[in-house]
């Protein structure tokens, strides 16, 4: 269905993600599709308690780095844009664009989802789309989410919280510049860790005990 509907209405979709059954396990997989037919599917790589202890899925291994009309992007699913790990592979390939399908049971989690895209982007100076789900979902349960935009904060961007409604279904357009965003890349007196931490000797940096 969503690969005929980007077709149909020639844009690129993201679906939810959804289980999918595959290498003898059951995977947290989100579907993305082009126009022309050119498919994505991006396991969730860590999972969280309920799906790995109660439902027994699998952890994805790989994350997909593809072209969106020239925009270099990848899909971290919901729990995955809150780990360091997942941000420090990330910082090898400076993505253009992060999008983060989420599900999130209470406002404290869909915060906890939006925050952490919002320091992707300052770190990677990047955006990111965060999409939630409003509707019951697995075990007739409740489910609370808003879109949003994040964006590298500084003052190129709007340093503005980009919503939507709050757990409402509805159609959001945010706007995001690419050839500024590159542009700002470049320029070296503005904030972009995930580059500027190459200048430095990562070894060289150690945690150490101080005693009173």
């Amino acid at each position: 269905y969503i690969k005929e509907q980007a077709k149909k209405n020639n844009c690129w979709i993201l679906g939810s993600s959804f289980p999918v059954k595959k290498n003898n396990g059951i995977y947290n997989v989100a579907p993305l599709y082009s126009p022309d037919g050119f498919e994505v599917l991006q396991d969730k790589i860590f999972l969280t308690p309920e799906e790995n202890l109660e439902w027994k899925w699998q952890s994805g291994s790989q994350i997909h780095v593809f072209d969106l009309n020239g925009v270099k992007t990848c899909i971290l699913i919901c729990h995955d844009s809150e780990f360091p790990i997942i941000s420090q592979k990330l910082s090898e390939i400076q993505p253009e664009l992060l999008l983060v399908p989420s599900m999130t049971g209470d406002q404290a989690g869909a915060h906890r989802v939006r925050w952490c895209s919002q320091s992707r982007c300052i770190e990677h100076h990047c955006f990111a789309v965060v999409t939630g789900i409003t509707d019951e979902g697995p075990g007739i349960r409740e489910y609370v989410g808003q879109a949003a935009l994040c964006t590298p904060q500084n003052p190129f961007f709007s340093t503005e919280e980009e919503l939507g409604p709050w757990n409402q279904g509805a159609l959001v357009n945010f706007e995001m510049d690419f050839s500024l965003l590159r542009k700002t890349r470049a320029n070296k007196d503005l904030i972009f860790p995930t580059r500027d931490q190459k200048t430095r000797d990562l070894n060289s940096i150690v945690i150490s005990k101080k005693e009173r």
